[in-house]
């Protein structure tokens, strides 16, 4: 690409970079939560993967996605993979809890 090209996309690409930060950011947040629910789930015997509740986020996340032009297909695959981190992280937290 010729310089001038990526000059004038350099604003473009510096406010993607932004909203990136904020992404990654809220992810933190949202496993800060899930290590409460882990916590909660390990405490009170409750199973880790809770199949209905992860078809309901997924869905909502979905339609959601649709009202603001992203493709819901996108929006499921990218919670498939949230989901699945957060199941990595409960499981860890509830296996070392088990050798304690």
């Amino acid at each position: 690409m010729n310089p001038e090209h990526q000059k004038k996309l350099a604003p473009y690409r510096h406010q993607i970079d932004r909203i990136d930060d904020a992404i990654i950011r809220l992810l933190g947040r949202r496993y800060a939560v899930v290590r409460k629910i882990a916590d909660f789930k390990i405490r009170n015997d409750v199973a880790i993967v809770q199949n209905t509740r992860l078809r309901e986020v997924k869905e909502r996340n979905a339609k959601t996605a649709q009202k603001h032009g992203v493709s819901p297909d996108l929006v499921r695959t990218l919670y498939t993979l949230i989901i699945d981190e957060a199941h990595v992280i409960e499981h860890a937290m509830k296996n070392k809890k088990k050798k304690k």
